[in-house]
């Protein structure tokens, strides 16, 4: 879901809000308003993914990226 769009309210305010989600971005900037948007709306619980995809490759751990035809590729196997 784009934090970014116009409709971003309403896309999250569909989703079930007694399951638990993990909100990422690149810098762990926008997934922490989303996270706090998210919990102001009554969900719980919700985890923000800390300094975001850029921290996380940072540290060494595996990455998954999509291609916009949704095809599957392994970081480092482009």
């Amino acid at each position: 879901i784009d934090f970014h769009a116009e409709t971003f309210r309403q896309d999250i305010n569909q989703l079930d809000r007694e399951k638990a989600y993990l909100i990422y971005c690149r810098w762990g900037v926008r997934s922490d308003l989303a996270l706090r948007l998210m919990q102001e709306m009554g969900f719980q619980p919700v985890y923000n993914l800390l300094g975001g995809t850029a921290r996380w490759q940072r540290e060494g751990f595996p990455t998954v990226l999509y291609r916009q035809d949704y095809s599957l590729l392994l970081s480092g196997n482009k």
